[in-house]
């Protein structure tokens, strides 16, 4: 009883195709239930299966969502046959020894070991183990039996050779899988589970580990195959097994690491063969076996004979069972009256439950007959607004034509101005007044004055050719946009709004020294050329040449002239800190605000001039919650559980290792004089250095050479040969941390010396924070400071403008305990992740001192890898957005199941005039791989019901409905409504619907895929994308799909598009109304959602419908109806935006997944604006939840 076979040439197998076509459903069922089981503790993304047959639980790992497999077994498996792909399999002779280019998550080895010699046991464990931490295994117990069998032994032999290598044994699917029908019984006896011991899944799996139990037990069904068999010298046999079993087991729960004596092979006993061994060898039933075995079947003849001799006597029993029969006869009576009985009630409880229906039914109709009844009077109260709009725009304009006339007036009047004319003398002698004197002048002549006075500044700056206007255009787009003269721009608007003439000359700090002239005030490039020597100072800028695209950078001291620095400022949670309670009252706090523009730009036109990252950002947090999320950070408390910090706190700095090995060594300097400068207390070094290396290329030795010989002492490096991502290294250095604080830093990065004895001041002064963060100094690749980054905000900020509380991140070891891990998925963003989760639990302490130096260069994560990092940080924001909005306004919708085999109805409306295309529309129905009858509505007379029924009657025979609209007059709502009434009549025949017309089309997934899209996410409706076609043309996309929310502010669901389930129809009551053209089918789905529905986006194009005409143009050939139209939808709009309340417009844009599709319109994003405003404006406030 086993899957794979020994690793021996094909001729001395038994295990061939046939063995296993016979067995792989059985392995294939178990194979799948024992992965499952598995896949809820272990997330694998790689599977080594070690003896693999045929790739039975290769296949069960594909299944289970797994890419990366890998299969060993002999040659005489045949490719062709593997369940898998071919080049997933290795022929390999298992009983030698093997090797993998590189280490997997899962490696499984199932009923193949007792294959091996005895010899082969360790080797092959050890090989295994080099494969991979976790090992799925087992192996066939003595006398279990099976094809070549050398070497079964208990499972705490193998346990104890695991042992031997550093793995312990978890029992992790016995208690599951022992009576279940789905795994084989020597797998429910077999498996277990072996993990090396420094894995994080032992910790998980803690309740299940195995180190010190018994592991021997044999399951009922191998044990009644193997007793029914007939074995020689069997009391001799299972007294030394007995004995066996006993040392084994006993050897495991001790902790021995080697085997007992009877146990060892023959080659570990020089000279001795293992007489347990041979004797399990031996036990094969012989011909004189069965011989005995038929003398005693003969025996148990006589007694068969006895025991039919026995039975005559029961024939008495049964006698007596007679009258027994008698009574229950009488007693059937009584039951057949009592089921009379309780089918008569149950024709009342039918009655009951009938009459409930009709009232609920009444009271649906009469709400949203009152409904109906709110939107005329809404609609017909907005006419009576409009026309009142309009008498007042016709005074209005009443009134403009009086202001015109006026004008007029003004403009004549205005020929006065001659008199400005002939004192043109005056006002040029004006642009050279002081200005005091100008601002005396009377206002027209201040007006032309400044005229004047700018066009002589254009003069003098062309003339001096300092003034960039190439540098000016590419430093403001909205000029170049405008097509306006650069220079013109300068002159009129560009140096009243602070922007720079060129790129070597920076307005603000000229402002700033310009206080102390005493000359008039002009333009300020103007004035600097003329009275401050600036044609000098500056080089004229030579045509076609731009100057420098950046400011050079000089250090604050090097500025004459410049402002005093000030105190930055510091945030606990949302508070800003007092100066007495940073460190020092500030003074490592101090500032140049006015240097730090210049300095920002600086580094993105060095490191960042070519990003640009619109294009991977969604419009979801453009519409998020964000007042909700600005107090849900403001308002987070302390809890009281959380204890104080330790009065001399001590620190593990954690760095992973990547590439940087130059840079490192600067790192590991800097470490090294913080060390210097932190003296230990009690002779207890308060600081350690624990160094992660996930580079490859590099080893310990590399690693250990660049840190000084004085801290290695202090230092730990870790390094396993691996790339595992920095999110997973710094896991791993906070489970080897030994201190209280965790203090995270760059490979490439330093810290300043000050560094302890600031965090050492604010840990005192705020015991019970736990995650403190120090402000960054930025430094190029030469150590040069080029900028002192300054705060705006604290941490309720944090989710809305972006990072601001990363490094320095010193964090106690106690907050991971609580909030959890870093995440991997968010590796280079993973401390914005954390410190999210963390700053929406607690406070956190953003202290204003520089602490830390970010080095840029051209190969960090923030220049390489920009627009990566953008992408992963616009994940976090989401993560985090779904997170909160679960949390506070969670879901309670829960639509009951549907059925296995769900029937639907299309309702198909035509006017039999296209039959041609109707059949098209019939035949996609028809083709659907799930069951939906077509529902043909002949909207007209008899003569067109009876030219439809006779045609569909020729082509279609039973296979579809067909009802009458018989009112022609009436509008497009009125046939649909009829299908609705019929879908409600014979709700037990439907669970769901979907409508088409009758020239669009299905295409043949239609039904199955969005009634899977229903079933997975428990929703009502289930929508998806469809084809726009011109007849003679191919197909387009048409209406791209919007977050369902943007419903309330215009349709983009085609009628083609959707299938609802039966009950909502039902529960809503929503028909079609009949009174609007070319929108009921908007009306009707925001009826949908006025109930409550569940809408989901499946966002794949399976329906198409066709441009002819009909449902194009029509709604404009009365243009006076369809604006009344109109507004009557967008009064229910408003209806449905109150109802279902801003929490659902928060959950439809988060479901919605915007990569699925191309980048918003401007049109788009102002529809779902458009959206967000009608909610924002009628629906209730939010109410946050404070657990």
């Amino acid at each position: 009883m086993k899957r794979q076979p020994l690793m021996a040439p094909e001729s001395q197998t038994k295990y061939t195709a046939a063995f296993y076509t016979q067995h792989l459903s059985g392995s294939a069922r178990s194979a799948h239930a024992i992965l499952s089981r598995l896949f809820d503790y272990l997330h694998p993304s790689s599977v080594l299966d070690v003896g693999c047959g045929y790739g039975t639980w290769l296949k069960a790992a594909h299944d289970l969502g797994i890419r990366e497999l890998q299969g060993f077994d002999g040659s005489y498996v045949d490719r062709e046959a593997f369940l898998v792909a071919p080049s997933h399999f290795t022929a390999t002779d298992l009983s030698q020894e093997f090797s993998t280019s590189h280490r997997y998550d899962l490696a499984i080895s199932v009923e193949v070991a007792e294959h091996l010699p005895i010899t082969r046991a360790s080797g092959f464990v050890r090989d295994l183990c080099k494969t991979s931490d976790v090992v799925l295994f087992s192996a066939a117990p003595p006398y279990q039996g099976g094809e070549d069998h050398l070497n079964e032994q208990w499972p705490e032999y193998w346990g104890i050779l695991f042992r031997q290598f550093g793995y312990r044994c978890f029992d992790l699917f016995r208690s599951e899988s022992w009576d279940s029908s789905d795994v084989e019984s020597w797998y429910a006896q077999n498996a277990f589970l072996f993990v090396k011991a420094d894995n994080p899944l032992c910790e998980q799996l803690s309740k299940f580990a195995s180190d010190d139990r018994v592991l021997s037990k044999v399951h009922p069904e191998i044990y009644l195959i193997n007793v029914t068999r007939y074995r020689p010298d069997a009391s001799a046999q299972l007294e030394a097994e007995l004995d066996a079993w006993h040392s084994i087991t006993s050897a495991f729960r001790s902790g021995a690491l080697s085997l007992p004596g009877s146990f060892q092979s023959p080659g570990q006993v020089p000279g001795q063969a293992n007489p347990l061994t041979q004797g399990r060898q031996h036990y094969q039933d012989s011909a004189a076996a069965r011989a005995d075995f038929v003398t005693a079947n003969t025996e148990l003849t006589t007694v068969r004979t006895e025991l039919n001799t026995a039975s005559t006597e029961l024939s008495t029993a049964r006698a007596e069972l007679v009258s027994a029969r008698a009574e229950l006869t009488a007693h059937a009576a009584a039951k057949a009256r009592q089921s009379l009985e309780i089918e008569d009630l149950h024709g009342q409880l039918v009655e009951v439950r009938e009459s409930a229906d009709h009232k609920l039914r009444v009271l649906r109709d009469e709400r949203n007959n009152a409904l109906n009844a709110l939107i005329e009077t809404s609609v017909l109260a907005l006419e009576v607004k409009e026309q009142e709009n309009r008498t007042l725009a016709d005074a209005l304009e009443a009134e403009r034509n009086t202001v015109a006339q006026l004008s007029h007036v003004v403009s004549e009047t205005s020929q006065a101005l001659d008199t400005v004319k002939r004192e043109s003398a005056l006002i040029k002698q004006a642009t050279s007044l002081p200005h005091v004197v100008a601002r005396a002048l009377p206002s027209p002549l201040r007006k032309l004055a400044r005229l004047v006075r700018d066009e002589l500044d254009v003069r003098y700056l062309r003339s001096t050719s300092h003034f960039d206007s190439l540098w000016y255009l590419s430093q403001n787009h909205d000029v170049q946009a405008a097509g306006i003269d650069p220079l013109r721009h300068y002159v009129k608007y560009g140096a009243i709004e602070g922007r720079n003439p060129r790129a070597d000359f920076d307005t603000r700090q000229f402002l700033v020294n310009r206080a102390r002239t005493r000359r008039p005030r002009r333009n300020i490039f103007v004035e600097y050329l003329k009275w401050h020597n600036g044609q000098s100072r500056l080089t004229p800028i030579k045509t076609g040449e731009i100057r420098s695209s950046a400011l050079a950078y000089t250090p604050p001291l090097a500025i004459e002239n410049s402002i005093p620095t000030q105190i930055a400022t510091g945030w606990y949670g949302a508070k800003r800190l007092a100066q007495d309670q940073l460190f020092n009252g500030g003074d490592y706090a101090k500032v140049d605000a006015n240097l730090h523009d210049q300095q920002t730009k600086l580094i993105v036109d060095r490191f960042l001039s070519d990003v640009n990252t619109e294009d991977v950002l969604s419009p979801v947090n453009g519409f998020a919650p964000l007042d909700s999320i600005r107090q849900a950070f403001q308002n987070t408390t302390t809890s009281a559980s959380v204890t104080l910090s330790a009065k001399v706190p001590t620190y593990t700095i954690i760095t992973p290792f990547f590439s940087h090995l130059d840079f490192f060594k600067k790192t590991a300097e800097s470490v090294a004089d913080l060390i210097k400068n932190t003296p230990p207390v009690s002779h207890t070094q308060r600081i350690e250095w624990i160094v992660i290396n996930d580079d490859p290329r590099f080893d310990a030795a590399a690693l250990q050479e660049v840190i000084p010989a004085d801290i290695r002492s202090a230092t730990l490096v870790i390094s396993d040969g691996f790339n595992r991502g920095i999110s997973a290294r710094q896991n791993q250095g906070i489970d080897a941390a030994s201190n209280e604080w965790l203090l995270f830093l760059d490979c490439d990065d330093l810290l300043e010396k000050s560094c302890i004895s600031v965090l050492d001041h604010y840990i005192s002064n705020f015991p019970r924070c736990r995650f403190i963060s120090s402000s960054i100094i930025d430094i190029d690749e030469s150590d040069a400071e080029i900028r002192r980054r300054i705060r705006g905000y604290g941490a309720e900020g944090l989710y809305e403008k972006g990072m601001n509380a990363g490094h320095l991140a010193a964090i106690r070891r106690d907050l991971f305990d609580d909030i959890g891990r870093f995440d991997q998925r968010f590796s280079g963003c993973q401390d914005y992740d954390l410190a999210l989760r963390a700053a929406i639990r607690e406070p956190i302490l953003l202290v204003p001192e520089h602490l830390y130096s970010y080095r840029w260069h051209t190969k960090t994560q923030s220049v390489a890898q920009f627009k990566k990092q953008a992408q992963i940080a616009e994940a976090v924001r989401r993560a985090f957005l779904q997170h909160f909005i679960e949390h506070n306004w969670p879901d309670v919708r829960q639509p009951s199941d549907l059925p296995s085999n769900a029937r639907g109805i299309c309702l198909i409306r035509t006017q039999g005039r296209r039959l041609e295309l109707l059949e098209e529309t019939v035949n996609s129905v028809l083709h659907q791989t799930v069951q939906v009858t077509p529902c043909i509505i002949v909207h007209g007379k008899d003569a067109a019901l009876k030219i439809v029924q006779q045609w569909a009657a020729e082509r279609f025979g039973d296979q579809v409905e067909i009802l009458q609209a018989d009112l022609p007059g009436r509008r497009r709502g009125y046939p649909l409504n009829v299908g609705l009434d019929f879908v409600e009549a014979n709700v037990e025949r439907f669970d769901f619907f979907c409508i088409l017309d009758d020239d669009d089309i299905y295409y043949p997934m239609f039904a199955e895929r969005l009634l899977a899209t229903l079933r997975l996410n428990g929703a009502d409706v289930a929508y998806c994308t469809t084809n726009s076609r011109v007849p003679g043309q191919q197909p387009k996309s048409a209406h791209p799909p919007l977050p369902t929310a943007a419903l309330v502010a215009g349709n983009f669901i085609p009628i083609n598009a959707y299938i609802v389930r039966t009950e909502l129809l039902i529960k809503s009551g929503a028909r079609m109304r009949e009174d609007i053209h070319y929108l009921e089918d908007w009306d009707f789905l925001l009826s949908l959602m006025y109930a409550n529905g569940n809408f989901t986006l499946l966002n794949e194009t399976l329906s198409e419908f066709r441009i002819i005409g009909d449902g194009n143009t029509e709604q404009r050939n009365d243009p006076k109806h369809f604006k009344h139209c109109e507004k009557i939808v967008n009064a229910r709009s408003r209806l449905v935006a109150k109802q279902v309340g801003m929490a659902e417009f928060y959950r439809d844009l988060l479901a919605f997944d915007f990569s699925a599709r191309p980048a918003f319109s401007v049109h788009e994003k102002a529809h779902v604006k458009a959206a967000l405003d009608l909610f924002l404006l009628v629906a209730r406030p939010l109410d946050m939840n404070n657990k």
